[in-house]
């Protein structure tokens, strides 16, 4: 099964104060961290990997390399419009699978991300997740017969609401760490680096 890699990149930063998925941090722009984890996984499967963004900056930054930019014109009535705006781009496959990851986790490793991957693939589950001891977080991934349902979420919904619904056909893939989970919503947050 192939894999679409689509980078949620079209977040207001509103509690940051400014764009936090251009605050430079360690010496590169915070969405470079998730952006370079997924390209690499991606390019080495040979498959295809997008970027959402309702920001020129990182539009004009991403042209011309290895993803493809999906502009979100409607960014401010939550992230539900970037997954379909997402899911649109790609198109709808039931042969396909949809794995969305934020773009404000610096701390996930991409040997996690990658076993995450390959676990879901070998389980035969219709959706996966990562988790800290239990607690599903991001990225997570949707068989295309869950493609509908993503469609149907609204507002600031995101997919976890359709991985509650049916636990059943959801891999779990545990990670070690806890900070692999932690995102960047405010400049306190920058402190774990």
């Amino acid at each position: 099964m192939k894999i679409h890699w689509i980078l949620l990149a079209a977040g207001l930063s509103r509690r940051f104060g400014e764009n936090k998925l251009l605050y430079p941090v360690n010496g590169k722009k915070l969405y470079h961290y998730s952006l370079e984890r997924m390209a690499a996984l991606a390019e080495k499967r040979q498959e295809r990997l997008v970027v959402v963004t309702s920001h020129e900056a990182i539009r004009q930054e991403l042209a011309g390399e290895k993803a493809e930019v999906i502009w979100n014109p409607k960014a401010e009535t939550g992230i539900a419009s970037s997954i379909h705006c997402a899911i649109r781009h790609l198109g709808v496959s039931e042969d396909c699978a949809y794995l969305f990851s934020v773009a404000d986790q610096p701390f996930l490793k991409q040997e996690d991300l990658g076993a995450f991957i390959e676990g879901f693939l070998r389980s035969g589950k219709a959706m996966g997740c990562m988790a800290h001891q239990g607690v599903c977080g991001n990225p997570a991934v949707f068989s295309g017969e869950y493609v509908q349902r993503l469609l149907s979420l609204e507002g600031d919904q995101g997919g976890k609401k359709i991985l509650l619904a049916s636990p059943e056909q959801v891999f779990v893939f545990d990670c070690a760490e806890e900070k692999a989970f932690y995102d960047i919503d405010e400049k306190k947050d920058l402190r774990e680096f």
